[in-house]
């Protein structure tokens, strides 16, 4: 939330600034395939792992949106 109590995220340098985000993270896996894609896996306290819900989405999980392609491309 931004600091007035509003949500930024329908603000356009919000949305530019994670899809570019979300494009160099696309890049580097893509030059390095064979690398861990979400860390961690499991185990952990107080974070999200790999297969763990992510509220408050109760049917999605970090391994669900790995795969961007199903969502979007890049040019």
């Amino acid at each position: 939330m931004h600091r007035l109590g509003r949500r930024r995220d329908g603000d356009p340098v919000f949305r530019l600034h994670h899809a570019f985000v979300d494009k160099l993270r696309a890049d580097w896996h893509a030059l390095h395939p064979t690398s861990a894609e979400y860390l961690p896996a499991g185990g952990t306290v107080d974070v999200i792992d790999l297969n763990d819900t992510m509220p408050p989405w109760p049917n999605t999980t970090p391994q669900s949106m790995l795969d961007h392609t199903q969502f979007y491309t890049y040019a």
